[in-house]
């Protein structure tokens, strides 16, 4: 049997990080790579399987790749603190990694976002590449990292549990740090501020969101959302503003009603595609 090395990566999680550990008891190997100034640390080592280093965070790619640098056995899964594994997990991985020849594999995740799993909206599948052989995949981005790995996923039916949100002060909390780090990724592709994006990038992620991938039949969740990524969008240009100094631009007003013509139209096109807008259509909405 191949030994599994579960690398989570923490920053001020005493509330979550006890039942994080506990859904990953059956790996052979937990390691921590922490940037706490509360108890987590203190909690974790309280499991025996528990090796701990401190590391001042980066980004999250850094933080990953040097869980994985640590890692000492053959397969690697990688969790955060706010993830738990569902009760099938350990058979399904073991499963997988006997009888297939692949070198990585992906799991589905559920997001619980304000105490309820969000289906649509772009929160789910949510696949994430989770575990992969040492040797075959490293991270690369500041935020939202992605996984580069080196040769055939697999995918897998079990899924992660994600408790994302419990409050809305903690979306907007987050939401301070991650918009920083897009802001900087954005100006690293050599993205130069063009104003009306403000409206056109905030006002698409909405539209895409809820209409496109279907927000609206996850109810009041689906919508609330779907403004809020919207506005995260929103505060990411503002941020690349911001480091512009401000610039002023000439031709606000005219500018500012041709975007919201053309946003005005994509709104009518995505209600007559989803509103039942005949009697015939609300006749067999309502059935």
């Amino acid at each position: 049997m191949l030994k599994i090395t579960a690398v989570v990566i923490t920053k001020n999680e005493e509330v979550r990080i006890e039942n994080c550990l506990k859904s990953l008891d059956f790996a052979d190997e937990i390691l921590i790579i922490d940037d706490s100034a509360d108890k987590t640390c203190e909690i974790a080592k309280k499991n025996s399987k528990v090796k701990a280093f401190k590391r001042t965070f980066d980004n999250y790619s850094g933080q990953r790749n040097f869980g994985i640098e640590k890692a000492s056995n053959d397969w690697i899964l990688m969790f955060d603190a706010d993830e738990e594994t569902e009760s099938t997990f350990a058979l399904s991985i073991d499963q997988a990694i006997e009888k297939n020849g692949f070198d990585a594999f992906k799991f589905p995740r559920k997001n619980i976002i304000f105490g309820k799993w969000i289906k649509h909206a772009g929160w789910y599948p949510d696949f994430q590449t989770r575990l992969f052989k040492k040797g075959k995949a490293h991270y690369e981005r500041l935020v939202h990292e992605k996984l580069e790995v080196d040769g055939e996923i697999g995918e897998l039916t079990t899924h992660i549990i994600h408790h994302n949100y419990d409050t809305i002060t903690q979306y907007l909390d987050k939401l301070q740090k991650y918009t920083t780090l897009e802001q900087e990724e954005l100006l690293g592709t050599g993205y130069k501020f063009h104003w009306p994006d403000l409206i056109l990038k905030s006002n698409g992620e909405f539209l895409r969101r809820f209409f496109a991938e279907f927000g609206y039949k996850d109810g009041l969740h689906g919508l609330v959302l779907s403004i809020l990524q919207g506005f995260y969008t929103l505060v990411v240009y503002l941020k690349v503003w911001e480091k512009e100094k401000f610039r002023e631009e000439e031709d606000v007003l005219k500018e500012t009603e041709k975007t919201l013509n053309n946003v005005s139209k994509e709104w009518k096109y995505w209600f007559l595609k989803t509103l039942p807008h005949s009697l015939l259509q609300k006749i067999k909405s309502k059935i």
